[in-house]
């Protein structure tokens, strides 16, 4: 999951609380938080975000990519 913490519409603890349900369910997640990241488009904060493209492409190819 990619989850701004300045994100006005979903509070950025709901990810938290989701991700660690999944994995108390035996799967596989995690969180990047960008930090000063809202909500839609504007999640990406600026040029120190981490990178959330790599690790987006990656979930894809191993999830649903046949």
């Amino acid at each position: 999951m990619i989850h701004g913490d300045q994100d006005n519409v979903v509070p950025y603890s709901q990810s938290e609380i989701f991700a660690t349900a999944l994995q108390a369910s035996g799967v596989e997640t995690r969180v990047i938080r960008m930090p000063g990241g809202g909500h839609g488009p504007s999640i990406v904060s600026g040029p120190d975000s981490p990178d959330y493209l790599g690790p987006m492409i990656e979930w894809f190819d191993s999830y649903l990519k046949r």
